[in-house]
Protein backbone atom coordinates (compact mmCIF):
# COMPACT_ATOMS: atom_id res chain seq x y z
CA UNK A 1 0.00 0.00 0.00
CA UNK A 2 2.88 2.38 0.69
CA UNK A 3 4.17 1.71 -2.81
CA UNK A 4 0.79 2.51 -4.34
CA UNK A 5 0.59 5.72 -2.33
CA UNK A 6 4.04 6.72 -3.58
CA UNK A 7 3.08 5.92 -7.18
CA UNK A 8 -0.07 8.01 -6.72
CA UNK A 9 2.03 10.85 -5.21
CA UNK A 10 -0.39 10.94 -2.28
CA UNK A 11 0.86 13.21 0.52
CA UNK A 12 1.26 11.58 3.92
CA UNK A 13 -1.50 13.81 5.32
CA UNK A 14 -4.26 14.53 2.82
CA UNK A 15 -8.04 14.42 2.45
CA UNK A 16 -10.69 13.43 -0.08
CA UNK A 17 -10.24 11.56 -3.38
CA UNK A 18 -9.61 13.37 -6.66
CA UNK A 19 -8.86 10.49 -8.99
CA UNK A 20 -8.09 6.83 -9.50
CA UNK A 21 -4.77 5.08 -10.06
CA UNK A 22 -5.09 1.86 -12.09
CA UNK A 23 -2.09 -0.47 -12.46
CA UNK A 24 -1.56 -3.51 -14.68
CA UNK A 25 1.29 -5.66 -13.24
CA UNK A 26 0.73 -8.34 -15.89
CA UNK A 27 2.84 -8.85 -19.06
CA UNK A 28 -0.43 -8.89 -21.06
CA UNK A 29 -2.86 -6.09 -21.95
CA UNK A 30 -5.81 -5.80 -19.58
CA UNK A 31 -9.27 -4.25 -19.64
CA UNK A 32 -11.21 -3.74 -16.43
CA UNK A 33 -14.61 -2.31 -15.59
CA UNK A 34 -14.35 -1.58 -11.86
CA UNK A 35 -16.91 -0.36 -9.37
CA UNK A 36 -15.65 2.30 -6.95
CA UNK A 37 -16.78 3.21 -3.42
CA UNK A 38 -19.49 5.86 -3.38
CA UNK A 39 -17.54 7.70 -0.66
CA UNK A 40 -14.75 8.49 -3.14
CA UNK A 41 -17.13 10.81 -5.01
CA UNK A 42 -18.29 12.77 -1.93
CA UNK A 43 -16.15 15.63 -0.66
CA UNK A 44 -15.75 15.65 3.11
CA UNK A 45 -17.00 12.08 3.51
CA UNK A 46 -15.92 10.65 6.91
CA UNK A 47 -14.32 7.63 5.24
CA UNK A 48 -12.20 9.52 2.71
CA UNK A 49 -11.55 12.65 4.74
CA UNK A 50 -9.31 10.73 7.13
CA UNK A 51 -5.64 11.33 6.39
CA UNK A 52 -3.76 9.04 4.02
CA UNK A 53 -1.64 7.80 6.92
CA UNK A 54 -4.73 6.93 8.95
CA UNK A 55 -6.18 5.14 5.94
CA UNK A 56 -3.06 3.00 5.66
CA UNK A 57 -3.39 2.06 9.32
CA UNK A 58 -7.10 1.31 8.80
CA UNK A 59 -6.41 -1.06 5.91
CA UNK A 60 -3.25 -2.60 7.35
CA UNK A 61 -3.35 -6.40 6.85
CA UNK A 62 -6.92 -6.19 5.52
CA UNK A 63 -7.51 -7.65 2.02
CA UNK A 64 -8.27 -4.67 -0.20
CA UNK A 65 -10.84 -6.66 -2.15
CA UNK A 66 -12.86 -7.65 0.89
CA UNK A 67 -15.79 -5.33 1.58
CA UNK A 68 -14.67 -3.31 -1.44
CA UNK A 69 -16.24 -1.27 -2.96
CA UNK A 70 -19.05 -1.49 -0.38
CA UNK A 71 -22.70 -0.41 -0.67
CA UNK A 72 -23.95 1.96 -3.38
CA UNK A 73 -20.80 1.43 -5.43
CA UNK A 74 -20.44 3.49 -8.58
CA UNK A 75 -19.58 1.56 -11.78
CA UNK A 76 -17.29 3.04 -14.40
CA UNK A 77 -16.69 2.07 -17.99
CA UNK A 78 -13.95 -0.11 -19.46
CA UNK A 79 -10.39 1.04 -18.75
CA UNK A 80 -7.67 -0.33 -21.04
CA UNK A 81 -4.10 -0.85 -19.83
CA UNK A 82 -0.95 -1.94 -21.64
CA UNK A 83 1.36 -4.48 -19.96
CA UNK A 84 3.29 -3.20 -16.92
CA UNK A 85 1.68 0.24 -17.02
CA UNK A 86 -0.35 2.56 -14.83
CA UNK A 87 -2.95 5.23 -15.52
CA UNK A 88 -4.02 8.15 -13.33
CA UNK A 89 -7.59 9.26 -14.13
CA UNK A 90 -9.45 12.15 -12.45
CA UNK A 91 -12.89 11.16 -11.16
CA UNK A 92 -14.62 13.46 -13.64
CA UNK A 93 -12.79 11.82 -16.57
CA UNK A 94 -13.65 8.21 -15.71
CA UNK A 95 -15.47 6.52 -18.62
CA UNK A 96 -19.16 5.77 -18.21
CA UNK A 97 -20.30 2.14 -17.99
CA UNK A 98 -22.08 0.55 -20.97
CA UNK A 99 -25.76 1.42 -21.25
CA UNK A 100 -26.94 -2.09 -22.05
CA UNK A 101 -26.20 -4.80 -19.47
CA UNK A 102 -24.66 -7.95 -20.93
CA UNK A 103 -25.13 -10.08 -17.82
CA UNK A 104 -28.51 -11.11 -16.47
CA UNK A 105 -30.32 -13.24 -13.93
CA UNK A 106 -33.76 -14.81 -14.47
CA UNK A 107 -35.88 -17.40 -12.67
CA UNK A 108 -38.16 -19.79 -14.52
CA UNK A 109 -40.54 -22.48 -13.28
CA UNK A 110 -40.18 -25.99 -14.65
CA UNK A 111 -43.10 -28.42 -14.35
CA UNK A 112 -42.65 -32.19 -14.41
CA UNK A 113 -45.57 -34.62 -14.41
CA UNK A 114 -44.98 -37.83 -12.46
CA UNK A 115 -46.83 -40.92 -13.77
CA UNK A 116 -47.43 -44.49 -12.65
CA UNK A 117 -46.94 -47.50 -14.90
CA UNK A 118 -50.47 -47.18 -16.26
CA UNK A 119 -49.57 -43.61 -17.38
CA UNK A 120 -52.07 -41.99 -15.05
CA UNK A 121 -50.77 -38.66 -13.77
CA UNK A 122 -50.40 -38.79 -9.99
CA UNK A 123 -48.64 -35.55 -9.18
CA UNK A 124 -46.92 -32.55 -10.72
CA UNK A 125 -43.53 -31.32 -9.56
CA UNK A 126 -42.68 -27.63 -9.95
CA UNK A 127 -39.09 -26.46 -9.65
CA UNK A 128 -37.78 -22.91 -9.89
CA UNK A 129 -34.57 -22.72 -11.92
CA UNK A 130 -32.35 -19.64 -11.86
CA UNK A 131 -30.28 -18.80 -14.91
CA UNK A 132 -27.26 -16.49 -14.83
CA UNK A 133 -26.08 -15.40 -18.28
CA UNK A 134 -22.99 -13.64 -19.58
CA UNK A 135 -21.74 -13.34 -23.17
CA UNK A 136 -19.65 -16.47 -22.47
CA UNK A 137 -21.67 -18.81 -20.24
CA UNK A 138 -25.11 -19.70 -18.91
CA UNK A 139 -25.18 -21.16 -15.39
CA UNK A 140 -28.40 -22.81 -14.17
CA UNK A 141 -29.17 -23.62 -10.55
CA UNK A 142 -32.05 -24.98 -8.47
CA UNK A 143 -33.48 -22.07 -6.48
CA UNK A 144 -34.85 -24.38 -3.78
CA UNK A 145 -31.74 -26.45 -3.12
CA UNK A 146 -28.91 -24.18 -4.32
CA UNK A 147 -27.53 -26.99 -6.47
CA UNK A 148 -25.84 -25.96 -9.73
CA UNK A 149 -27.55 -27.90 -12.53
CA UNK A 150 -25.77 -26.87 -15.70
CA UNK A 151 -22.99 -24.73 -17.17
CA UNK A 152 -23.14 -24.03 -20.90
CA UNK A 153 -20.39 -22.43 -22.97
CA UNK A 154 -22.41 -20.10 -25.21
CA UNK A 155 -19.68 -19.62 -27.79
CA UNK A 156 -19.45 -23.36 -28.41
CA UNK A 157 -23.06 -24.21 -27.48
CA UNK A 158 -21.58 -26.91 -25.27
CA UNK A 159 -22.64 -28.31 -21.90
CA UNK A 160 -19.54 -28.48 -19.71
CA UNK A 161 -20.83 -30.51 -16.75
CA UNK A 162 -22.08 -34.03 -16.18
CA UNK A 163 -24.34 -35.27 -13.40
CA UNK A 164 -22.76 -38.71 -13.51
CA UNK A 165 -20.84 -38.45 -10.23
CA UNK A 166 -23.65 -36.95 -8.15
CA UNK A 167 -21.56 -33.80 -7.77
CA UNK A 168 -22.36 -30.31 -8.94
CA UNK A 169 -20.06 -27.50 -10.07
CA UNK A 170 -17.49 -26.43 -7.43
CA UNK A 171 -18.72 -29.26 -5.21
CA UNK A 172 -17.33 -29.72 -1.69
CA UNK A 173 -15.96 -33.19 -0.85
CA UNK A 174 -14.34 -34.30 2.41
CA UNK A 175 -12.16 -37.42 2.20
CA UNK A 176 -10.95 -39.45 5.20
CA UNK A 177 -9.94 -43.00 6.11
CA UNK A 178 -12.86 -45.30 6.84
CA UNK A 179 -13.06 -45.43 10.67
CA UNK A 180 -14.52 -48.95 10.49
CA UNK A 181 -11.23 -50.11 8.92
CA UNK A 182 -8.47 -47.80 10.18
CA UNK A 183 -8.93 -44.10 10.88
CA UNK A 184 -5.22 -43.36 11.46
CA UNK A 185 -2.52 -42.19 9.08
CA UNK A 186 -1.27 -45.77 8.95
CA UNK A 187 -4.34 -46.58 6.87
CA UNK A 188 -2.66 -45.23 3.73
CA UNK A 189 1.02 -44.94 4.62
CA UNK A 190 2.97 -47.20 6.99
CA UNK A 191 6.14 -45.29 7.78
CA UNK A 192 9.23 -47.48 7.72
CA UNK A 193 12.61 -45.71 7.72
CA UNK A 194 14.47 -48.84 6.62
CA UNK A 195 12.34 -48.97 3.47
CA UNK A 196 12.31 -45.21 2.89
CA UNK A 197 16.11 -44.91 2.82
CA UNK A 198 16.14 -47.30 -0.15
CA UNK A 199 13.21 -45.48 -1.78
CA UNK A 200 10.90 -48.46 -1.28
CA UNK A 201 7.20 -47.71 -1.10
CA UNK A 202 5.43 -47.53 2.24
CA UNK A 203 2.03 -46.83 0.67
CA UNK A 204 -0.93 -49.06 1.45
CA UNK A 205 -4.21 -49.66 -0.31
CA UNK A 206 -6.78 -47.98 1.88
CA UNK A 207 -10.52 -47.63 2.35
CA UNK A 208 -11.71 -44.03 2.13
CA UNK A 209 -14.96 -42.29 2.99
CA UNK A 210 -15.91 -39.30 0.83
CA UNK A 211 -18.60 -37.01 2.20
CA UNK A 212 -20.40 -34.42 0.11
CA UNK A 213 -22.04 -31.30 1.45
CA UNK A 214 -25.20 -31.97 3.44
CA UNK A 215 -27.27 -28.98 2.34
CA UNK A 216 -27.21 -25.38 1.15
CA UNK A 217 -28.26 -23.27 4.12
CA UNK A 218 -28.74 -20.09 2.11
CA UNK A 219 -28.18 -18.86 -1.43
CA UNK A 220 -28.46 -15.48 -3.11
CA UNK A 221 -27.69 -13.71 -6.37
CA UNK A 222 -26.03 -10.29 -6.50
CA UNK A 223 -26.43 -8.46 -9.80
CA UNK A 224 -23.90 -5.65 -10.20
CA UNK A 225 -22.45 -3.66 -13.08
CA UNK A 226 -20.91 -6.14 -15.48
CA UNK A 227 -21.06 -8.99 -12.95
CA UNK A 228 -23.51 -11.52 -11.50
CA UNK A 229 -22.45 -13.44 -8.39
CA UNK A 230 -24.16 -16.58 -7.12
CA UNK A 231 -23.36 -17.10 -3.43
CA UNK A 232 -24.24 -20.08 -1.27
CA UNK A 233 -23.62 -20.96 2.37
CA UNK A 234 -23.16 -24.69 2.79
CA UNK A 235 -23.41 -27.12 5.69
CA UNK A 236 -20.82 -29.86 5.42
CA UNK A 237 -18.96 -32.33 7.62
CA UNK A 238 -15.54 -31.24 8.83
CA UNK A 239 -16.07 -27.48 8.49
CA UNK A 240 -17.65 -24.84 10.71
CA UNK A 241 -17.92 -22.27 7.90
CA UNK A 242 -18.25 -22.75 4.15
CA UNK A 243 -19.27 -20.05 1.65
CA UNK A 244 -18.83 -20.26 -2.12
CA UNK A 245 -19.19 -17.52 -4.73
CA UNK A 246 -19.45 -18.01 -8.48
CA UNK A 247 -19.18 -14.84 -10.60
CA UNK A 248 -19.94 -14.47 -14.32
CA UNK A 249 -18.54 -11.29 -15.87
CA UNK A 250 -19.58 -9.26 -18.89
CA UNK A 251 -16.11 -8.73 -20.31
CA UNK A 252 -14.16 -11.79 -19.18
CA UNK A 253 -14.60 -15.45 -20.16
CA UNK A 254 -13.04 -16.54 -16.85
CA UNK A 255 -15.66 -17.50 -14.24
CA UNK A 256 -14.50 -16.14 -10.90
CA UNK A 257 -14.67 -18.61 -8.00
CA UNK A 258 -14.17 -17.89 -4.31
CA UNK A 259 -14.38 -20.14 -1.28
CA UNK A 260 -14.27 -19.25 2.39
CA UNK A 261 -13.88 -22.22 4.72
CA UNK A 262 -12.95 -22.89 8.30
CA UNK A 263 -12.08 -26.41 9.40
CA UNK A 264 -13.48 -28.00 12.52
CA UNK A 265 -10.68 -28.68 15.06
CA UNK A 266 -10.14 -32.36 14.17
CA UNK A 267 -6.60 -33.88 14.25
CA UNK A 268 -7.66 -37.01 12.37
CA UNK A 269 -6.47 -37.28 8.75
CA UNK A 270 -8.68 -35.70 6.11
CA UNK A 271 -8.53 -33.99 2.73
CA UNK A 272 -10.83 -31.28 1.36
CA UNK A 273 -11.60 -31.14 -2.37
CA UNK A 274 -13.54 -28.83 -4.65
CA UNK A 275 -14.81 -30.96 -7.53
CA UNK A 276 -15.69 -30.14 -11.12
CA UNK A 277 -17.48 -33.05 -12.88
CA UNK A 278 -16.64 -32.49 -16.55
CA UNK A 279 -18.43 -33.74 -19.64
CA UNK A 280 -15.56 -35.18 -21.69
CA UNK A 281 -14.84 -38.13 -23.95
CA UNK A 282 -12.44 -40.90 -23.06
CA UNK A 283 -8.76 -40.41 -23.86
CA UNK A 284 -8.86 -36.81 -22.68
CA UNK A 285 -5.55 -35.09 -22.13
CA UNK A 286 -4.30 -32.81 -19.38
CA UNK A 287 -1.48 -30.40 -18.64
CA UNK A 288 -0.30 -28.09 -15.87
CA UNK A 289 2.32 -25.37 -15.69
CA UNK A 290 5.40 -25.52 -13.52
CA UNK A 291 8.73 -23.65 -13.60
CA UNK A 292 7.38 -21.42 -16.35
CA UNK A 293 6.44 -24.19 -18.79
CA UNK A 294 3.51 -26.55 -19.46
CA UNK A 295 3.86 -30.25 -18.64
CA UNK A 296 1.48 -32.74 -20.25
CA UNK A 297 0.15 -35.32 -17.83
CA UNK A 298 1.95 -38.66 -18.33
CA UNK A 299 3.38 -37.70 -21.75
CA UNK A 300 5.96 -35.19 -20.43
CA UNK A 301 6.51 -36.66 -16.97
CA UNK A 302 9.57 -38.67 -16.09
CA UNK A 303 9.15 -42.30 -14.98
CA UNK A 304 8.55 -42.44 -11.25
CA UNK A 305 7.37 -38.83 -10.96
CA UNK A 306 4.17 -38.07 -9.09
CA UNK A 307 1.03 -38.37 -11.19
CA UNK A 308 -1.59 -38.90 -8.47
CA UNK A 309 -1.61 -35.17 -7.86
CA UNK A 310 0.29 -32.21 -9.29
CA UNK A 311 1.41 -28.82 -8.01
CA UNK A 312 0.52 -26.25 -10.65
CA UNK A 313 2.13 -22.86 -10.87
CA UNK A 314 -1.03 -21.12 -12.08
CA UNK A 315 -3.27 -23.44 -14.16
CA UNK A 316 -4.40 -27.03 -14.70
CA UNK A 317 -6.14 -27.86 -17.98
CA UNK A 318 -8.05 -30.83 -19.45
CA UNK A 319 -9.26 -31.23 -23.01
CA UNK A 320 -10.75 -33.58 -25.57
CA UNK A 321 -11.76 -33.13 -29.21
CA UNK A 322 -14.72 -30.95 -28.13
CA UNK A 323 -12.78 -28.29 -26.26
CA UNK A 324 -10.63 -27.43 -23.26
CA UNK A 325 -11.40 -26.57 -19.64
CA UNK A 326 -8.81 -24.86 -17.45
CA UNK A 327 -8.81 -24.34 -13.70
CA UNK A 328 -6.80 -21.26 -12.72
CA UNK A 329 -5.17 -21.67 -9.31
CA UNK A 330 -3.61 -18.37 -8.15
CA UNK A 331 -3.88 -19.22 -4.44
CA UNK A 332 -3.81 -23.01 -3.98
CA UNK A 333 -1.72 -25.14 -6.37
CA UNK A 334 -2.68 -28.78 -5.70
CA UNK A 335 -4.84 -30.49 -8.34
CA UNK A 336 -5.88 -34.05 -9.22
CA UNK A 337 -6.94 -35.17 -12.71
CA UNK A 338 -9.64 -37.69 -13.58
CA UNK A 339 -10.61 -38.97 -10.13
CA UNK A 340 -9.56 -39.08 -6.49
CA UNK A 341 -6.02 -40.42 -6.54
CA UNK A 342 -4.53 -39.91 -3.07
CA UNK A 343 -2.86 -43.26 -2.43
CA UNK A 344 -0.18 -45.57 -3.85
CA UNK A 345 1.70 -44.05 -6.81
CA UNK A 346 0.27 -44.57 -10.29
CA UNK A 347 2.42 -45.21 -13.36
CA UNK A 348 -0.22 -43.46 -15.50
CA UNK A 349 -3.54 -41.76 -14.87
CA UNK A 350 -6.66 -43.64 -16.06
CA UNK A 351 -8.77 -41.80 -18.64
CA UNK A 352 -12.40 -42.42 -17.64
CA UNK A 353 -15.40 -41.05 -19.51
CA UNK A 354 -16.64 -37.80 -17.88
CA UNK A 355 -13.65 -37.24 -15.56
CA UNK A 356 -13.33 -35.14 -12.46
CA UNK A 357 -11.08 -32.11 -12.14
CA UNK A 358 -10.27 -31.71 -8.46
CA UNK A 359 -8.88 -28.71 -6.64
CA UNK A 360 -7.23 -29.97 -3.45
CA UNK A 361 -6.87 -26.92 -1.20
CA UNK A 362 -6.52 -28.52 2.25
CA UNK A 363 -5.32 -31.76 3.84
CA UNK A 364 -3.51 -32.89 6.97
CA UNK A 365 -2.54 -36.32 5.67
CA UNK A 366 1.19 -35.89 6.29
CA UNK A 367 2.70 -36.11 9.77
CA UNK A 368 5.84 -34.09 8.96
CA UNK A 369 5.96 -30.27 8.74
CA UNK A 370 2.17 -29.98 8.86
CA UNK A 371 -0.09 -29.06 11.77
CA UNK A 372 -2.70 -31.72 12.40
CA UNK A 373 -5.28 -29.04 13.10
CA UNK A 374 -5.42 -25.93 10.95
CA UNK A 375 -7.35 -23.15 12.69
CA UNK A 376 -8.58 -19.91 11.14
CA UNK A 377 -10.60 -18.95 8.12
CA UNK A 378 -9.21 -19.75 4.67
CA UNK A 379 -10.11 -17.54 1.69
CA UNK A 380 -9.12 -18.86 -1.75
CA UNK A 381 -9.68 -17.78 -5.35
CA UNK A 382 -9.96 -19.93 -8.46
CA UNK A 383 -10.86 -19.26 -12.08
CA UNK A 384 -12.75 -21.51 -14.51
CA UNK A 385 -12.16 -21.09 -18.24
CA UNK A 386 -13.53 -22.93 -21.29
CA UNK A 387 -12.09 -22.61 -24.81
CA UNK A 388 -12.71 -24.41 -28.12
CA UNK A 389 -9.10 -25.58 -28.51
CA UNK A 390 -6.16 -26.33 -26.24
CA UNK A 391 -4.33 -23.08 -26.91
CA UNK A 392 -1.85 -23.19 -24.04
CA UNK A 393 -0.61 -19.66 -24.74
CA UNK A 394 -4.16 -18.29 -24.43
CA UNK A 395 -4.72 -20.27 -21.24
CA UNK A 396 -1.46 -18.94 -19.81
CA UNK A 397 -2.50 -15.36 -20.63
CA UNK A 398 -5.76 -15.72 -18.69
CA UNK A 399 -4.00 -17.44 -15.77
CA UNK A 400 -1.41 -14.66 -15.55
CA UNK A 401 -4.11 -11.97 -15.65
CA UNK A 402 -5.95 -13.64 -12.76
CA UNK A 403 -2.77 -14.09 -10.73
CA UNK A 404 -1.61 -10.52 -11.44
CA UNK A 405 -4.93 -8.74 -11.79
CA UNK A 406 -5.11 -4.94 -12.22
CA UNK A 407 -5.04 -2.84 -9.05
CA UNK A 408 -7.27 0.16 -8.30
CA UNK A 409 -6.08 2.78 -5.78
CA UNK A 410 -7.40 6.23 -4.78
CA UNK A 411 -5.51 9.44 -5.58
CA UNK A 412 -6.05 12.01 -2.86
CA UNK A 413 -6.47 15.78 -3.32
CA UNK A 414 -2.76 16.57 -3.45
CA UNK A 415 -1.83 13.50 -5.47
CA UNK A 416 -0.84 12.82 -9.05
CA UNK A 417 -2.37 14.60 -12.03
CA UNK A 418 -3.79 12.70 -15.01
CA UNK A 419 -1.21 10.68 -16.91
CA UNK A 420 0.26 7.30 -17.75
CA UNK A 421 3.54 5.56 -17.16
CA UNK A 422 5.47 2.34 -16.74
CA UNK A 423 5.40 0.48 -13.45
CA UNK A 424 8.67 0.68 -11.49
CA UNK A 425 10.73 -2.44 -12.00
CA UNK A 426 9.06 -3.42 -15.29
CA UNK A 427 11.19 -4.08 -18.35
CA UNK A 428 9.84 -0.91 -19.95
CA UNK A 429 10.69 1.17 -16.89
CA UNK A 430 14.17 -0.31 -16.67
CA UNK A 431 14.79 0.53 -20.33
CA UNK A 432 13.35 4.03 -20.43
CA UNK A 433 12.98 5.15 -16.81
CA UNK A 434 9.71 6.82 -17.83
CA UNK A 435 7.14 8.07 -15.40
CA UNK A 436 5.03 10.52 -17.34
CA UNK A 437 2.90 12.98 -15.38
Amino acid sequence: MDGLDRLADNPVADRDVRGVLVCNPSPFPATIQPSLPAAWFVKGDPETSRTARASRMFYHQRPWGRDFPGPDARPVGPIHLDPFTWRAIPLEDLPAPPDEPTVSHTIESERTERRELNFAATSTSVRDVGRISSPFHVLSYDVGTGRILSLVDRRQDRELLTGEHGLDFFSFVRERPDPLVDRSRHAYYERNLDREKYDLSCWRDWSSVRERAMRVIDSSVNLGPGRVTFERTIEAAGVTHLVQRVSLLAGDPVIGLEVELELAPDPNPQGIYLAFPLKMNREWQAAFDTAGDFVRLDADQLPGSCRNWVTAESVAAMWDDEGVIALLVPDSPNVQFGDFHFGPPLDSIPRPHNPLLLAWPVNNYWDTNFAQTQPGRIHLRYGFLSLPTADLDEIHRHATTVRQSPIVWPITSGGRQAGTGDLPGSREAQGSGSARR
